[in-house]
């Protein structure tokens, strides 16, 4: 009787001895909620900001300039200063006379473009503008080895060329290749023309 009672407090222990090491080994829970690291696409894009003109040259690549000693007419913020094309005879696509005019702006440093605001002094179909981003306020390359950024046709009097996709550089090349058609005043003759009053870009810092 003793032999039997003394084999069950033998196996009792065993038992108890295996449930406690399993429960030892088994991994312990928490309550805690798992913190949750944000991802690349959690955060939000910044939302663009103007970005500064530091200087502007008028682009060139035939040799001859627009009016180019009014270049900065176009960021001075005053409506009333500009900087304007000759008057073409035929258009609104400046081609063949011209493939485009236009101006380069030096943004200071790099930043990332993503839109312009442009205002006109002509209105009427239709003024054409294209964005390029490129290397120097005296670019080394043509307009077709430049980057697009945006393109935008008008009849109205400002232009808002944008792009979904922003493009990092500190020259920004403004590109007109058409004109609408407007009277003549006391200083022009009628024609195709435009000219630029104010210039702004929009975008982030890289």
């Amino acid at each position: 009787m003793k032999w039997a009672v003394s084999a069950l407090l033998i196996a009792a222990l065993g038992l108890g001895s295996w449930q406690i090491a399993d429960r030892l080994l088994q991994p312990k829970g928490t309550d805690e909620t798992p913190t949750v690291q944000p991802t690349l696409d959690d955060e939000k894009p910044k939302p663009p900001k103007p970005l500064a003109i530091q200087g502007a040259e008028e682009y060139a690549p035939d040799g001859r300039p627009q009016d180019a000693s009014e270049v900065a007419n176009t960021y001075d913020s005053d409506s009333s200063t500009y900087w304007r094309t000759r008057t073409f005879q035929d258009g609104p696509v400046l081609a063949p006379y011209k493939q485009g005019v236009g101006i380069v702006y030096d943004l200071g440093s790099e930043q990332n473009v993503t839109s312009a605001s442009i205002a006109l002094r002509y209105s009427g179909p239709q003024t054409a503008i294209t964005l390029y981003a490129t290397d120097s306020l005296n670019p080394s390359g043509s307009v077709e080895s430049m980057k697009r950024i945006a393109t935008v046709e008008t009849s109205g009097s400002t232009a808002k060329p944008e792009t979904k996709t922003a493009v990092k550089t500190r020259y920004v090349l403004l590109w007109l290749t058409s004109a609408p058609y407007a009277g003549g005043d006391q200083y022009f003759g009628a024609g195709y023309k435009q000219a630029i009053t104010n210039v702004s870009f929009q975008g982030t810092a890289p």
